[in-house]
């Protein structure tokens, strides 16, 4: 039987939000990573090796211009990053007061450097799962907010576009309808 994997939305982004800031146990840059990891995840739809590639002048930029190009090694490229009133929030509630050469997700001891991608992908996704449950990871982010975008009648393009894929196939693969969007589409 396959697994359904659940979409991390506001609730579930707010929940990852509190239990990270009230872990006591957690080392402070474990902390800020997860922190800042789980921000840019839930407004960008962004890969986390993606996020590992970002400086904290790219931060400054994001919040100084509205926007910036995140470059994707994935697929060779580059995509904007927008700014929305409630990512500038977030954004300001977050420990970003350092260096700006430093990296974003940084190795504990060596803030110009991050740790290996898939290591922080497996710290990342083992703490989602023990927070929220087995059926999510950090690609919940992508689905949940391309989910929502298609909910609101956003045209395939732009959410291809937004989240960096050459086709807006792709795209519709991680659109999920929930329950309530198959219930409020009822005709008959």
């Amino acid at each position: 039987m396959k697994t359904i994997k659940e979409s991390i939305n506001s609730k579930e982004f707010k929940q990852l939000m509190i239990y990270t800031r009230g872990r006591e146990d957690l080392r402070r840059n474990t902390k800020r990573n997860l922190l800042r990891t789980f921000v840019f995840l839930y407004y960008t739809g962004a890969r986390i090796n993606e996020l590992q590639t970002l400086l904290v002048k790219d931060v400054r930029q994001l919040l100084e211009k509205g926007e910036f190009n995140l470059f994707t090694q994935k697929t060779n490229s580059q995509r904007k990053i927008y700014l929305s009133p409630d990512f500038k929030k977030d954004l300001l509630h977050l420990d970003i007061q350092e260096n700006e050469e430093n990296k974003l997700i940084q190795r504990a001891g060596h803030p110009k450097s991050s740790m290996h991608p898939l290591s922080y992908i497996r710290i990342v996704n083992k703490f989602i799962k023990d927070t929220l449950g087995q059926n999510y990871t950090s690609h919940s982010f992508r689905q949940g907010l391309l989910t929502e975008m298609a909910a609101k009648g956003i045209n395939v393009q732009i959410m291809a576009k937004f989240v960096g894929h050459t086709s807006f196939k792709t795209t519709l693969n991680y659109v999920k309808p929930t329950d309530e969007m198959v219930m409020s589409s009822l005709v008959r």
